[in-house]
């Protein structure tokens, strides 16, 4: 497998070096799973905008649904064959109030209203990621193949509420991510594998390679950066139990190192495909961000009408970063 990039060098008068002319280079990097662009500008960013968001905690608390004291009240319930909730541990799973999709679960991670992005627990993500099991146990895997645990994390993120929660769908028909990616197998079956060995072969952008796993920066990130965890083998996600403890291992690392950076909201999805055993189980971990003086939208025309992402991040900087952070 090719890593396929172009370089795109831009010469113009600088005014911030007395209009001589200077090179920019940017570049075009395609995915190798789904064949989207991703910009890399040929910019730096010493630093985020972040926002102290503590009127938002606060006042959000009065009134969350998520909350031990309204939860009872609030929250919605399955209708049979489904059990009403399900719970493990101090996670909780119920129906989500304005669905996305056919089977679109909320679980909430903790009782806390809050939790800062690098005060996460293992025990907090064990009990989450056993509900959603739990609850994908019960959901049929040949009418809801395309099986997924999401994460919206803080207003930035997407989030309607500050309660850390995760979102479940497991869909009859598949979203563009996957659409992109199953189009891909049909041409080649082991786009999964050619990936991690090609990623292995130039070791840039490797940040962990355990026995069930390969986990790197993407190398065309669909955020400021963006990190994936691979899984060698097909698996439904109802047997995911058994490479949870891995997976929130590094989800950890990585929100240690993102609160590092005074990120403090992210989008994480962990995707399946239950009929495909081309298509691995894989999450990614993405940043949301503003960029300063004044807290500018990440998103912007690239993202929202040509479907292509941009970073002033190299992903080869962000996994050294990363490999110095954690070691």
């Amino acid at each position: 497998m090719q890593l396929k990039k172009e370089i795109k060098k831009i010469t113009i008068k600088d005014p911030f070096q007395q209009f001589t002319e200077t090179e920019r280079v940017n570049e075009m990097r395609y995915c190798p799973l789904t064949g989207r662009v991703s910009r890399v500008l040929g910019l730096s960013l010493k630093e985020f905008a972040s926002a102290d968001q503590t009127h938002i905690i606060e006042e959000s608390k009065k009134t969350c649904p998520f909350c031990p004291q309204l939860i009872d009240a609030l929250t919605p319930k399955f209708i049979p064959p489904l059990k009403e909730q399900y719970s493990w541990g101090n996670a909780r799973c119920f129906p989500n109030a304005f669905p996305y999709d056919e089977n679109n679960a909320v679980i909430t991670i903790t009782d806390q209203h809050y939790v800062a992005i690098d005060m996460f627990t293992h025990d907090m993500l064990s009990d989450a990621f056993h509900c959603a099991i739990k609850f994908l146990s019960d959901i049929d895997p040949v009418h809801y193949p395309y099986q997924s645990i999401n994460c919206n994390y803080m207003p930035a993120a997407g989030s309607s509420l500050v309660h850390p929660h995760l979102q479940i769908i497991a869909s009859s028909t598949p979203s563009s991510y996957y659409t992109d990616i199953l189009s891909n197998i049909t041409i080649n079956p082991n786009l999964f594998h050619d990936y991690i060995n090609t990623e292995k072969i130039h070791n840039e952008r490797i940040i962990g390679l355990e026995g069930d796993s390969s986990w790197l920066v993407a190398f065309a990130p669909m955020g400021q950066f963006d990190i994936i965890g691979i899984l060698h083998n097909h698996i439904l996600l109802n047997d995911f139990d058994r490479y949870c403890n891995t997976f929130i291992t590094y989800i950890l690392k990585i929100l240690q190192y993102m609160a590092s950076k005074q990120i403090d909201s992210f989008n994480m999805a962990l995707y399946s495909v239950a009929n495909n055993v081309s298509f691995l189980p894989h999450i990614r971990i993405c940043p949301r961000t503003t960029f300063p003086p004044y807290a500018t939208s990440e998103i912007n025309y690239l993202q929202m009408l040509h479907n292509d992402s941009f970073t002033l991040l190299k992903p080869e900087i962000i996994a050294a970063e990363i490999n110095a952070y954690t070691t």
